[in-house]
């Protein structure tokens, strides 16, 4: 039979008395500044879905430039099609 040692109990530290009530009463009723939230410079920019009506013949050719592209840097076709669309923005400005 194998002889253990008891495990000393956690127990909370001993109440101390130097704490002045008064003291500790006017330091909560003076109280602190409370934080405030800094307001947005811009609004946000919100996402707006919408539909898009495409030829099948004209989402095949996206589709097969998309397959091109080396699989690890892949981009989806919404990416595709919102890069393709800045770009001919870029160009008109």
């Amino acid at each position: 039979m194998a002889i253990t040692k008891k495990k000393a109990k956690l127990a909370l530290p001993p109440a101390s008395s130097n704490i002045d009530d008064k003291a500790m009463v006017e330091m909560i009723n003076k109280g602190g500044s409370t934080v405030t939230k800094a307001e947005p410079a811009q609004e946000e920019d919100k996402l707006k879905s919408f539909t898009l009506r495409i030829y099948e013949s004209e989402l095949a050719k996206i589709r097969e430039a998309i397959s091109k592209m080396p699989k690890r840097g892949r981009q989806s076709m919404q990416e595709f099609m919102l890069e393709a669309i800045l770009d001919r923005i870029e160009k008109q400005s």
